[in-house]
């Protein structure tokens, strides 16, 4: 009894050790809308200063919506292509408008604009269980329906509708490898370490 005990923890701990490997990691993807929306004032790099929309453009569009169970520093990517993207994250919903959208400035957290197909957003403070959704614009004239692949990584499990499961990498497959070698070895050692007592 004892050794099945010992084997069922060594089996636990492995799998506990592996399915880790996926915690605070997220992927959404959607398609640029067929309207169009003013965003905050786009800065170069990754910029936290929302004084004003702009009117001069409006551009197509795309959000997804999620939660944080962890507070603390998360990172994303938002990839666009060919066209430029311009990524927000704000708490709460945004009211997509070509006149000034209702959605107060007060709500963006960070913005950064790629300069290429790539917008990289680091160390962001996001609060456990606030929603929270990551605006992308289309820099012009991109066409309706351009993908959008937005990644983001942290301390906590990012939780959304439309998530796309993560596909685990050749390092994490060898974690879970070495997880389930890990449980074997252990089982037949407390099983040989049985028969000899």
């Amino acid at each position: 009894m004892k050794s099945i005990k010992s084997i069922m923890a060594a089996v636990l701990g492995a799998f506990l050790m592996t399915s880790a490997a996926h915690a605070g990691t997220a992927t959404f993807t959607g398609n640029a809308s067929a309207g169009f929306t003013q965003s905050p004032q786009i800065f170069a790099g990754q910029f936290t200063t929302f004084t004003t929309y702009s009117s001069a453009f409006t551009w197509r569009y795309v959000m997804h919506t999620f939660t944080v169970d962890q507070t603390g520093p998360y990172n994303a990517t938002s990839t666009t292509g060919p066209d430029v993207n311009t990524t927000y994250i704000l708490t709460g919903t945004f009211a997509p408008n070509t006149s000034t959208p209702t959605t107060p400035l007060s709500n963006f957290v960070v913005g950064a604009f790629s300069g290429g197909t790539t917008a990289t957003l680091t160390n962001v403070t996001l609060t456990a269980g606030q929603q929270y959704t990551a605006l992308v614009v289309y820099n012009n004239p991109a066409p309706q329906g351009q993908l959008n692949t937005f990644t983001i990584t942290g301390p906590g499990n990012i939780s959304c509708s439309s998530c796309v499961a993560p596909v685990p990498t050749m390092s994490e497959w060898a974690m879970i490898l070495f997880g389930v070698l890990h449980a074997g070895g252990a089982a037949v050692f407390i099983q040989r370490r049985r028969f000899q007592v």
